[in-house]
């Protein structure tokens, strides 16, 4: 699939799975739990489709220690957030940076988010 050049790299991974899925995927703020409310990245109208797009990695600002943990942490944080909307069926979590995504894999906590029905993907742009 050839996407525009135009877009950011969350607009052509919302693009590519909506083709994929077949629906809209807006950015949406929902309820997440009683008294909390998130915007996730991909919303499906009905809600049953979730999901959060991480862009940030190397090419950004070089991927240092310091920068690996802050990124983790916020993937740890987006994980966490997918797992407490209970509508959901599909929850969807997209890395966009091949290194950020292979070290994600291979921690405890990406094995813990996929063993819990996080689809956890690479979608390089």
């Amino acid at each position: 699939m050839s996407l525009p050049y135009g877009l950011s790299q969350e607009e052509r991974v919302r693009k590519k799975l909506e083709e994929e899925y077949g629906v809209s995927l807006p950015k949406k703020r929902i309820q997440v739990v009683e008294g909390l409310e998130h915007e996730f990245d991909l919303v499906s109208e009905d809600g049953s489709i979730i999901g959060e797009c991480k862009t940030s990695g190397a090419g950004r600002s070089g991927l240092t220690h310091n920068r690996f943990q802050t990124i983790f942490g916020d993937i740890s944080r987006d994980c966490l957030l997918l797992l407490a909307h209970r509508i959901a069926k599909k929850r969807i979590f997209v890395l966009t940076d091949e290194t950020v995504y292979r070290r994600f894999q291979g921690s405890q906590y990406g094995k813990a988010a996929q063993a819990l029905g996080i689809d956890i993907r690479l979608v390089e742009g």
